[in-house]
């Protein structure tokens, strides 16, 4: 399916874990949160199910690994960081963690990442606290995707 369809991309509900609103990272984003996303293309009842046993208030720091990564995949561009678990915290990794873990910057539709732009997402700092899980709705345009929970 390519962007043109954009209306029939969708992501369903997403559990989302959110970047601090004051960190870096969270200011380098275009019409969403700085997240990680702990589960997609899920059904509602799944959502509320997953976000039911997930401790919602957690705080924890993420590390970022060198060098932004672009994903191009079927006019849904994104960039992001891949992260990791930082040995900063205080407990073990949650079980929730996800396999390939990394926090979005950036989408785009149709259009590739230019060196210019790419260079101005470059993340200074590679510390980042995370500190609160959310239901997203993610159909659609990323400007329109909605907080449920």
């Amino acid at each position: 399916m390519y962007m043109e369809d954009l209306e029939d991309y969708d992501f369903k509900y997403c559990i989302w874990l959110l970047c601090e609103e004051d960190e870096e990272w969270s200011k380098r984003t275009d019409g969403f949160k700085a997240h990680i996303s702990i589960c997609t293309h899920l059904s509602m009842t799944e959502a509320l199910d997953m976000y039911s046993i997930l401790e919602k208030d957690t705080s924890l720091i993420v590390d970022a690994e060198p060098g932004p990564i672009i994903e191009y995949n079927k006019g849904f561009n994104a960039l992001y960081y891949n992260v990791k678990y930082s040995v900063k915290n205080d407990k073990p990794r949650p079980w929730w963690w996800p396999k390939n873990a990394h926090v979005s910057l950036k989408y785009k539709y149709n259009e590739a990442f230019g060196e210019e732009e790419t260079n101005s997402l470059r993340i200074l700092d590679n510390e980042c606290i995370m500190e609160r899980i959310v239901i997203m709705k993610c159909t659609g345009m990323h400007k329109n995707w909605k907080c449920i929970m």
